[in-house]
């Protein structure tokens, strides 16, 4: 059986995968910038609950429902994204030159008519 969790890691560690090789493109060495919950209102980011101010998301739905709940917002992403090098001593040493934001990714995890997403399969939920 499919749970939501299980259906919202799925998504976003295919997400994330998938940026990662994209970046592995541009860079030789890529690093995680992390993994972000945010808040969407209408067209708008919620202001505090941006990408950008780096709330980090521990894999619970818990999170997703209380981002939801506090911001009373419409839409509930996560996201990340990677820095990358061509020197493999970036992965270890911060001083060493970088691009930031090599790559990045989002996925639509809750939406207020919608529900948790991506949707579960009904038929594992039988």
């Amino acid at each position: 059986m499919t749970t939501p969790l299980q259906s919202i890691r799925a998504a976003v560690s295919d997400a994330r995968e998938a940026a990662r090789k994209d970046a592995k493109r541009v860079c030789r060495a890529v690093r995680s910038r992390g993994t972000y919950i945010s808040a969407v209102k209408g067209r708008d980011q919620v202001p505090g609950r941006t990408h950008q101010d780096c709330i980090e998301w521990s894999g619970t739905l818990k999170e997703i429902d209380e981002m939801a709940a506090e911001t009373q917002a419409d839409e509930v992403w996560i996201g990340g994204g990677f820095d990358g090098s061509d020197d493999s001593a970036f992965l270890f040493d911060h001083s060493v030159d970088y691009e930031p934001s090599v790559e990045s990714w989002d996925v639509l995890v809750w939406h207020r008519v919608k529900g948790y997403l991506p949707p579960v399969d009904e038929e594992a939920k039988s």
